[in-house]
């Protein structure tokens, strides 16, 4: 199973090719959370606060199942585990855009430590490429705000990157470094 996660410029999934719906906001919410947070158990309480903060539903836990429930049947029932925490499990090859954006930025980094320019060029342009769009489009929460400050910070260093390695370049690549300046 393929599966592709956009968070920046547009909430998309991709499973095999073909998108997948994502119901409702809270649906779109809980999944980028479960996304963000993939790599660890997320007891239940931690995502009814992610999803309504401080004034969630009467019945927050069914309300829960029943996003959970929606979730499973959008991406296959495989891809939650847990009952009391929730993990998003992905195959080793789904592609998330941030964190492909984060390696593709580290890799940037190294080429500069090196001197490789063309390198550095090439996954500094991928990294901000990947994040150029505000997270999570038209959802609001306070998490993402955080979330959204370090892929704000990945977009930046990747155009400082790209700029310096333009720069680096014999000859100079003098536009595309002043279009990366420019870009923020």
């Amino acid at each position: 199973m393929e599966i592709r996660i956009t968070l920046c410029g547009a909430l998309i999934v991709e499973v095999d090719g073909a998108r997948r719906d994502l119901r409702g906001r809270h649906g779109r919410l809980l999944f980028a959370y479960l996304v963000l947070n993939r790599h660890r158990a997320i007891p239940r309480s931690e995502l009814v606060h992610a999803l309504w903060l401080d004034a969630p539903p009467a019945d927050a836990p069914a309300s829960l199942r029943v996003h959970l429930s929606r979730l499973r049947a959008a991406l296959g029932a495989a891809t939650l585990e847990g009952r009391g925490e929730i993990r998003l499990k992905l195959p080793p090859d789904a592609v998330v855009d941030v964190e492909f954006a984060a390696a593709s930025l580290a890799r940037a980094e190294s080429a500069a430590a090196a001197a490789d320019w063309h390198a550095c060029a090439r996954d500094a342009a991928a990294a901000g490429r990947l994040v150029e769009g505000s997270l999570i489009p038209g959802l609001e929460a306070d998490w993402i705000a955080s979330a959204s400050a370090a892929v704000e910070e990945t977009h930046v260093r990747s155009l400082e990157l790209l700029a310096t390695a333009a720069l680096a370049l014999g000859p100079p690549d003098l536009s595309t470094a002043l279009a990366a300046a420019r870009a923020r």
